[in-house]
């Protein structure tokens, strides 16, 4: 007769190993995250800048402003690194000589209807280089700190995590901002393995009548909304603490809404301008000393009433 630690010892021997294959795993992939796929950037390549080299991937507007029948009339430029991120190229050695700073989130992060040097986080960027005058200089060469916009539209705060996760051990950044999206954004993964959006249908530019999309939304409430939104912070929190790196974090719902993009959803250059000195004053908070907050905070707010 078998004693019961031996019974306990041959059960775990029987039970499989979870999925950690980097080829299948969404999150012990080695591969980092791009921000559009191969598919959504088939649909930008109609919107390459006339006349400019396509292998420098500056677009004049993207496929949710296609649908709504926004051209790039008004010189809006969408200038996309390798990834299709709206920044820098990586870097072979991210982590050589410079400081990085990780901005994660949605469109608002992106920056949907604003020029390349109107989004926050470039803003931001500029003033801690020396008022470069070029915000996506080719390779950043010069920079001392990098601010990395990681922004995807359309991204669930489930993305905002995974993307985290990844990308927090390439660049071992010096501090991390995330930007919340809306509660209600899920990731999906369908039986054939791929991440699938679940976003809130708007009549003007997306109708999903999947069974998924219904089944979810009959299911979905408030309280499973707080529910995940905790989740996702807690392990961006956890994240950013075992790496000893200080996390600043908004919700989307702080965003300030003093003029708006050209597609009348999306914030305007102005308030990207704004919300770029709240960050900017967070970012003092936890970087510097308290007698040179003030001092510090006040030269970035003459920066950018000199713009």
């Amino acid at each position: 007769m078998t004693t019961i630690r031996e019974q306990i010892e041959t059960y775990y021997k029987e039970l499989p190993d979870h999925n950690k294959d980097p080829n299948t795993s969404h999150w012990y992939s080695t591969y980092l995250p791009k921000c559009f796929d191969d598919n959504e950037l088939k649909k930008l390549n109609d919107s390459l800048k006339p006349g400019e080299d396509a292998n420098k991937r500056i677009y004049t507007h993207l496929h949710g402003e296609r649908i709504l029948s926004i051209e790039g009339s008004d010189n809006i430029e969408y200038q996309l690194n390798t990834e299709g991120y709206r920044t820098f190229d990586f870097f072979q050695d991210p982590t050589d000589e410079v400081r990085n700073i990780l901005v994660l989130g949605d469109s608002f992060t992106f920056g949907i209807g604003v020029n390349n040097e109107q989004v926050y986080s470039s803003y931001i960027h500029k003033f801690m280089n020396n008022f470069s005058s070029n915000v996506l200089e080719e390779n950043n060469k010069h920079a001392k700190t990098i601010v990395w916009n990681l922004g995807i539209p359309g991204i669930s705060n489930d993305g905002i995590v995974r993307n985290l996760f990844h990308y927090i051990k390439y660049f071992q950044p010096m501090t991390v901002f995330i930007l919340w999206t809306h509660d209600h954004r899920r990731e999906w993964v369908n039986d054939k393995n791929s991440l699938v959006k679940i976003l809130s249908n708007n009549p003007r530019i997306k109708q999903d009548n999947s069974t998924i999309y219904k089944a979810f939304m009959q299911q979905n409430n408030n309280h499973w909304d707080d529910y995940s939104f905790e989740k996702n912070q807690l392990l961006a929190m956890l994240l950013c603490d075992i790496n000893q790196i200080p996390l600043v974090n908004f919700g989307i719902k702080y965003f300030p809404n003093l003029d708006f993009a050209r597609d009348n959803e999306h914030p305007g250059p102005e308030s990207h301008k704004l919300f770029s000195a709240i960050l900017y004053r967070e970012l003092v908070k936890i970087n510097s000393f308290e007698e040179e907050r003030e001092k510090q905070y006040q030269e970035y707010i003459d920066f950018l009433e000199s713009l």
